[in-house]
């Protein structure tokens, strides 16, 4: 009996103190997770708000009067939303000697006969390449690319800058003199931006973006878009 009761109470102790030990790495484990959330949430705010100084800082003066010829490189394919407006947007930028050149796989790309519309309608040069099937080692917007800087090449046009932009980019009347500007530094060959998602979804209650949604969008912007001036 003596045996019996000094091994419930070995086992009754070893029960007690792996509850312990449970108990007190469970509390590790919701301290962690707490205090990772809150530091996040606080550098979510600081990024925001480092952002939004970002928006309303004043360009340098240089830059602004930075502005050889440029010549802007966009590869199309389909028909995408709001592809008028950016096509729109890429023509309409206040900067005062560029072109467009834009590029598609084939003639039957369903953007071909509307970009066509949009090069006649424009007061901006535009120019249409036709890239053809790419090669089975090459992706067909690489080899589009490719195709362009040929394109460009034989034309002798002489332009200082190249730029490259996507066909859904919705960019602002100022975009392309802000990307141009810093090259005005013989220290800087490269300048780049980073994309700013905006959420385009229906009300929450359909399963679309929240306020969160939107947040986050300003915090992708905020993190990667550091050296666009």
């Amino acid at each position: 009996m003596a045996m019996d009761g000094l091994w419930k109470a070995v086992c009754f102790r070893a029960y007690l103190r792996y509850n312990l030990t449970m108990h007190t790495a469970l509390w590790i484990i919701l301290i962690s997770l707490w205090v990772s959330w809150c530091a996040q949430a606080i550098l979510s705010v600081l990024l925001v708000r480092k952002f939004a100084r970002r928006l309303t800082r004043t360009p340098r003066e240089v830059y602004e009067t930075y502005r050889p010829k440029a010549v802007v490189i966009v590869p199309f394919k389909g028909i995408e939303p709001g592809i008028e407006e950016h096509i729109q947007r890429l023509a309409e930028q206040s900067y005062p000697d560029y072109r467009l050149v834009f590029i598609v796989q084939s003639e039957d790309d369903a953007a071909h006969d509307l970009l066509q519309q949009a090069a006649r309608s424009s007061a901006r040069v535009c120019d249409i390449v036709i890239a053809g099937d790419a090669p089975p080692t090459v992706g067909q917007k690489v080899h589009n690319h490719l195709r362009a800087l040929e394109f460009i090449k034989n034309q002798q046009w002489n332009e200082r800058v190249w730029v490259f932009a996507d066909s859904d980019a919705a960019p602002g009347s100022d975009w392309l003199g802000n990307l141009v500007g810093p090259l005005h530094d013989k220290r800087t060959g490269v300048t780049t931006g980073y994309r700013w998602l905006i959420p385009d979804c229906p009300p929450p209650l359909q399963g679309g973006a929240t306020i969160w949604s939107h947040f986050a969008s300003i915090i992708n912007s905020s993190r990667y878009n550091q050296d666009n001036h």
